[in-house]
């Protein structure tokens, strides 16, 4: 948050795995803005729902920014947040009716949420490193014996570099890279600019698949985006893909 200097607000909803039962819906919004010449503020809402699971979380970011040598961009920041998590086992397919979250009913329980990060811009290079659900925590729903549902530290890592084509064109390559304990995903990615205002992406997702994106951007103020994800492993002969659509104003 703060990086653009300026106030932005934008709304996402990700379909996932279409033709699956209960698969993933998340739909999220947020909205940033920078204070005076350093500080950047912000907050987000999100709710997902995956099979029995549902998840209402609220978050609110703080960062710095400052510059070395007037070239060197380097903004630092910290979130906090709660999750509120709800479960309804009553549509579950039960194999073994003595498990005791079918019999425990529909249960509701929070636990604290903390990110932190790291961004770092020079002329067309951009590096961001974070760390989401910083703190174990585990949220119990009162089963007995059972630990709840914990929330697992991941990192993020995050780079791009933009090449001018033309007067016109600009080319766009980065990463993303996600892991957890010993499991690493990647994004290679490849973004296509024209004028500014056209956004056409392609992009490799390791154990899943290939994804495309088109975003249209207008006046330097409105942005429509939509990216469709294709499974080409694991799940790719039952699910019709994953739907993604992005609104954003500046």
């Amino acid at each position: 948050v703060g990086m653009e200097k300026c106030t932005q607000i934008s709304a996402s909803h990700l379909n996932q795995w279409l033709r699956i039962e209960g698969a993933p819906a998340t739909s999220l919004f947020n909205a940033s803005t920078s204070i005076g010449k350093h500080f950047g503020a912000g907050g987000q809402l999100l709710i997902d729902k995956i099979g029995m699971l549902q998840q209402f979380s609220g978050m609110g970011t703080i960062s710095y920014g400052f510059n070395i040598q007037t070239r060197h961009e380097i903004r630092i920041g910290a979130s906090i947040g709660y999750n509120q998590y709800r479960l309804n086992p009553s549509s579950a397919i039960v194999f073994d009716p003595l498990d005791p979250i079918v019999n425990g009913g529909n249960q509701s329980s929070g636990v604290i949420n903390t990110d932190i990060g790291f961004t770092y811009r020079f002329e067309q290079f951009e590096l961001g490193i974070s760390t989401k659900q910083l703190i174990h925590s585990f949220s119990n729903f009162g089963y007995t014996n059972l630990p709840g549902y914990g929330l697992k530290r991941h990192a993020v890592g995050y780079a791009a570099y933009t090449i001018p084509l033309s007067k016109t064109w600009d080319v766009q390559p980065s990463l993303l890279m996600k892991g957890i304990n010993n499991v690493m995903q990647v994004d290679i990615n490849s973004s296509f600019i024209y004028k500014k205002n056209l956004h056409l992406g392609l992009s490799y997702r390791t154990q899943v698949g290939l994804i495309g994106r088109i975003g249209i951007q207008l006046k330097d103020r409105f942005l429509f985006a939509y990216a469709y994800e294709a499974p080409m492993a694991n799940i790719a002969s039952y699910s019709a893909g994953s739907h993604e659509l992005i609104m954003s104003l500046r």
